[in-house]
């Protein structure tokens, strides 16, 4: 058995491979992580989506959420954000948006879950 103090386990969450744990299972917001070489482009995104919880609206807006999961899906920098985008991603799937939207949303949620 191996004991590890407070320490030794803060160390290990802050690895960027980890830090989904202590996101998930201790509710530790990824917005506490720090997200230092992505650029303005996703960091304005992430603020707009993920951090003020806007309400999608348009195509436009799809395809600004899709940039951000591709981003977290691919960057490890931004992998602790990866839930909140297929969060933000799903709140196309209701009754009122056009099925062509929402087979592109169905994508885009298969490819940031693998």
């Amino acid at each position: 058995m191996d004991i590890f103090d407070g320490q030794a386990l803060a160390d290990m969450l802050a690895d960027p491979d980890a830090a989904w744990i202590a996101e998930q299972y201790l509710e530790i917001p990824a917005d506490a992580w720090p997200v230092s070489s992505l650029d303005e482009e996703y960091t304005a995104a992430r603020d707009r989506w993920l951090v003020n919880d806007a309400a999608p609206q348009n195509y436009a807006d799809f395809l600004s959420i899709k940039r951000g999961l591709r981003t977290a899906t691919y960057e490890d920098e931004a992998k602790p954000d990866i839930s909140r985008w297929l969060k933000a991603m799903g709140c196309f799937l209701h009754d009122g948006v056009p099925d062509r939207l929402k087979q592109k949303v169905r994508y885009e949620v298969a490819v940031g879950v693998t």
